[in-house]
């Protein structure tokens, strides 16, 4: 970056609230214990248009830009190969359908004894 040039970030945050109860009893279960996210099962299945249709404030078109690219550069080869390469060195396991392979330190291991012994593992 040349001498002088600046660049700016910024961050834009909302909390937009629907059917707010006030002077509610709040039961018990609910205020003790850890924070639990629930969703719905099939959310992530949902299209973008269920999502525009059921959104109580439409997004600004900076933001649709924003999830456009989002989406676009998880399906970029290079992104892929990033994100399998980074979780392979994290993790010693690389997902190869219904088999991971890893850790990758022990993935071929050979003693005289027990001859060459294959790692890796499934889920069924």
């Amino acid at each position: 970056m040349p001498q002088g040039e600046r660049h700016e970030f910024y961050r834009k945050e909302d909390d937009i609230l629907q059917k707010i109860l006030i002077n509610h009893d709040i039961p018990d279960e609910i205020l003790k214990g850890q924070k639990i996210l629930l969703s719905g099962e099939d959310a992530l299945a949902r299209t973008a248009d269920f999502w525009d249709e059921s959104r109580h404030d439409s997004l600004a078109e900076r933001e649709l830009k924003i999830y456009h690219m989002v989406d676009t550069i998880k399906t970029l080869p290079a992104f892929k190969t990033y994100v399998d390469l980074i979780t392979l060195f994290f993790t010693g396991y690389k997902d190869i359908g219904l088999i991971e392979l890893g850790p990758y330190y022990t993935l071929y291991s050979y003693n005289p004894i027990e001859e060459p012994l294959p790692g890796g593992l499934t889920y069924q």
